[in-house]
Parts: C-alpha cells; sequence; structure tokens
C-alpha cells in the first residue's frame, strides 16, 4: 500500500543467472515485483494466474487505479569509494495544498548498496530534516515558501561500482515543480584534531549564492 511506513513482507526472492520460476499462493490486494537486473542485461519476466490480474507498473497503477498522483526521476550515480559520503540525488518540489500526504520510495539496481543509502527530506523555508533509512518517505506536509527537498546519501564501507537509481513519489494532491537538481561537484573537508576546552572539532564558515 502507497501510505504503508515500511514495506511489505517479503513472498519470494529468486536468484537465477539464467530461468527460474516459482508457484505462489497470493492473497487479494496489491503485490509489488521488483526485477534487480545488473547493467548492461536484459530480463523478460511472464505471469500466469488462475484468477485475473492486473499487471502494471506501480506508479501507472497507482494513478489509474488509486486515484493518487505519482511523479518518477532515474538517473545514474558514479563508482563510489569505499567510506567516502557521496550525495547521489537531489529533488525539489513545492505543495499546493495543506496537507499533502506523500510516500516516496527509492531504489537501485544494485542491491547489495541499499543497506548503505539514507534519505532525507528538508524543509527549505527552515533546513529541518528528516532521515528515513531504506529508503522509503511517508509524511503529511504543508505548503511553504521554498519548498521541500529529497537527498540520498551514502557512505559505503566498501567499493560500490557505478549504477542507476529511480524515486517514485505519489501524493494525494498535486505537487508543482518536482525536479531533479543537478548535483555539483562535492568537497571534502579534512584535517587534525586539537583538543580545546569547547569540544569543538572543526569549523568552516559556508556560503551559498543561492537560496537553495
Amino acid at each position: 500500500e502507497w501510505e504503508a511506513s515500511a514495506p511489505g513482507e517479503m513472498v519470494s526472492h529468486l536468484i537465477t543467472s539464467t530461468c527460474c520460476s516459482e508457484m505462489l499462493h497470493l492473497p487479494r490486494g496489491h503485490h509489488v515485483l521488483r526485477p534487480l537486473v545488473d547493467r548492461n542485461f536484459f530480463y523478460s519476466v511472464a505471469f500466469r494466474s488462475t484468477t485475473p490480474i492486473l499487471v502494471q507498473p506501480a506508479a501507472q497503477l497507482l494513478s489509474e487505479h488509486e486515484k493518487v498522483l505519482t511523479y518518477e526521476a532515474s538517473g545514474d550515480y558514479p563508482e563510489h569509494q569505499a567510506g567516502k559520503l557521496g550525495l547521489w540525488v537531489r529533488i525539489t518540489f513545492n505543495i499546493q495544498e495543506d496537507p499533502t500526504r506523500i510516500s516516496s520510495v527509492f531504489g537501485m539496481s544494485d542491491s547489495s548498496a541499499t543497506s548503505y543509502t539514507r534519505l532525507i527530506l528538508v524543509d527549505n523555508d527552515n533546513g529541518t530534516h528528516t532521515a528515513y533509512a531504506l529508503g522509503k518517505v511517508n509524511a503529511d506536509l504543508n505548503k511553504n515558501t521554498q519548498g521541500y527537498t529529497i537527498l540520498v546519501y551514502a557512505r559505503p564501507p566498501k567499493l560500490l561500482p557505478a549504477s542507476n537509481w529511480n524515486v517514485v513519489l505519489t501524493a494525494d494532491k498535486p505537487l508543482d515543480g518536482f525536479t531533479t537538481v543537478p548535483l555539483n561537484p562535492s568537497k571534502v573537508f579534512e584535517g587534525m584534531y586539537k583538543p580545546n576546552k569547547c569540544g569543538i572539532l572543526c569549523r568552516y564558515t559556508l556560503s551559498g549564492p543561492e537560496a537553495q
């Protein structure tokens, strides 16, 4: 269900390099099949059922049958070195009606990277934010001046190969300005810590040319 605070129970997990199949007994309701395929490979999925079923992309099914609005974005991220913090995704949007309930799911082709990613929802007016694990967001948002930003970042303990990502955001009311913002090159600050009575690790002064 699109409003659920966490993904549903996993019913089956199939791994293959050629082909495989499984028979499942599923209750009435919505179920998600998520193929994870290595880059530059193709896949094919076929269904057989003893009762009528409706098979569609999740975003299309929600739009047509649940009467909610869906917004999608996708892209690539480069090879990621172990222990380095990297920002992968920045998406901005505005709320038009109070309150608006949103649900966002972040996915990657490389399933091994999922446990190392975090998703942050930021209120651009005051900088307050909420962090989410496993790429799942559920929130009731009110209209503000500068809108909201979704950030996805990772600090993996091992090398991650380049791969691709996708975001599906679902809302019960229309959003304005849903945009994937290009990421500028990141800057890393590092140095030696010097003990001091205030317990300050480091101090930098940052300024930006734009509000966001």
